[in-house]
């Protein structure tokens, strides 16, 4: 099995409910609820906000976009002290997530899209700012993802067969299983402080806060909902854990939204 992934700490997200950041001139900003469309940016004029409490990249380094359109388009994160962090975000027909670390020892007060090389709309599915993500230790069973739809069966009084009618899908739920051991790489934790790491994913989940899970098929936000830990009495620093997430959709499920091909 592929190593399975989780954010955790996120200090800012823009999940682009609303379009409320300044537009520069030409450019075209809208969205459907959960997707920024985005045309017209220039080298000089952009989509950009610093509506966030400025916030250190010592502590939260990382940077992660969720975006599809074509050619490549710049994200610039622009620091307290002048200087200029520039991404180069090359777009596909698909959703990718882009990671990128921001240098250390800056603190961030505006961000923004800006110098597409291709004219046309781009779709931005998310921009977060966050503190690490967790590679999960000693993953010892399978991980089971379940779906379906949701089927009221309805019967009918001296019909022969019942009548069948969809509500619906449900949200698909992951269940990860594991040991929790002192780690060094990717992730640097105790087995302690992982015992209390899961229950900050747990706790972080308030607001409907999702976390952005990878694994060998997946790739998508999710929502810890679940959490049991067992303390095995004749280990010590070793623990199991249960971990259950739901997946997160702001509008309904599209293959398009999820970046499958079908």
């Amino acid at each position: 099995m592929a190593d399975v992934t989780i954010s955790r700490g996120i200090i800012v997200r823009e999940d682009f409910l609303t379009a409320t950041w300044a537009t520069g001139s030409g450019v075209v900003a809208s969205t459907d609820g959960d997707i920024l469309s985005l045309s017209g940016t220039t080298s000089s004029q952009g989509y950009a906000t610093g509506s966030f409490t400025a916030f250190s990249t010592t502590t939260c380094p990382r940077l992660l976009i969720r975006a599809k359109g074509a050619g490549t388009i710049d994200f610039k994160v622009f620091y307290l002290d002048g200087a200029v962090d520039t991404f180069t975000l090359t777009l596909t027909t698909t959703y990718s997530p882009f990671l990128r670390l921001l240098t250390s020892g800056k603190s961030v007060t505006t961000i923004s899209f800006v110098n597409q090389s291709i004219a046309g709309t781009n779709s931005i599915d998310f921009v977060q700012f966050y503190k690490e993500d967790l590679t999960f230790p000693g993953i010892i069973q399978p991980m089971p993802l379940s779906t379906g739809r949701i089927v009221a069966v309805l019967p009918i009084l001296q019909r022969d067969g019942e009548v069948l009618q969809d509500l619906g899908s449900k949200s698909p739920e992951i269940i990860i299983q594991g040991a929790l051991v002192s780690t060094i790489t990717p992730t640097n934790h105790t087995a302690a402080e992982w015992w209390d790491l899961l229950e900050g994913l747990v706790l972080e989940g308030a607001n409907e806060t999702w976390q952005w899970v990878t694994s060998d098929r997946i790739h998508y936000k999710y929502l810890p909902i679940d959490l049991s830990r067992s303390e095995i009495l004749s280990r010590k620093n070793y623990y199991e854990f249960t971990l259950r997430l739901k997946r997160f959709d702001v509008l309904s499920q599209t293959a398009d939204r999820l970046g499958i091909s079908y």
